[in-house]
């Protein structure tokens, strides 16, 4: 599959895109509280065909496409800050309302977007057939809000999981 082939799937899964990251926007997950938005993932990303999908033992999901000899991995942190007074809200915080465009809600440009991107590009690895030299790894990671970094700290320390490369 070329670039070419790649932006035309992604195209294509435009839609696709926008409703997972409303149904992401619909579970709120606040900083320690991700579980239920965690199991929705996981869920969402066994539907786009990733592999190894687990949830390691702080409570960030992990999934991975392809075999490589190197990990790449990409990482989205899928919890949000509280939404302050809810009726200062033009839309419902929660309501994932997708319009003009647009998916409304808390979290939908930090950090739920990244997440709800990365199962589409699972879902275009696994329809390419995907055998590179990299085993593509995605990360969901919690409790990013209040405590930046010890979802990774924990993954390298306690899991073992060190990647060669990173895109946060």
């Amino acid at each position: 599959m070329n670039s070419k082939d790649i932006l035309e799937k992604a195209k294509k899964y435009r839609d696709y895109s926008a409703q997972n990251l409303s149904k992401m926007i619909q579970v709120p997950g606040f900083s320690c509280t991700e579980k239920e938005r965690v199991l929705l993932l996981k869920k969402l990303c066994e539907e786009a065909g990733m592999e190894d999908v687990h949830i390691d033992g702080l409570g960030s999901l992990l999934g991975r496409v392809g075999k490589g000899k190197k990990k790449l991995v990409f990482d989205a942190h899928i919890d949000t800050v509280g939404v302050g007074d809810p009726s200062q809200w033009k839309n419902p915080p929660h309501s994932g309302l997708i319009k003009d465009g647009l998916v409304h809600g808390r979290g939908s440009s930090d950090q739920l977007g990244g997440a709800a991107s990365m199962i589409t590009a699972a879902r275009i690895l696994k329809e390419a057939a995907y055998d590179g030299d990299f085993t593509v790894w995605f990360a969901f990671t919690t409790i990013e809000e209040d405590c930046d970094g010890l979802c990774w700290k924990y993954l390298i320390e306690e899991e073992k999981f060190v990647p060669d490369f990173l895109v946060s």
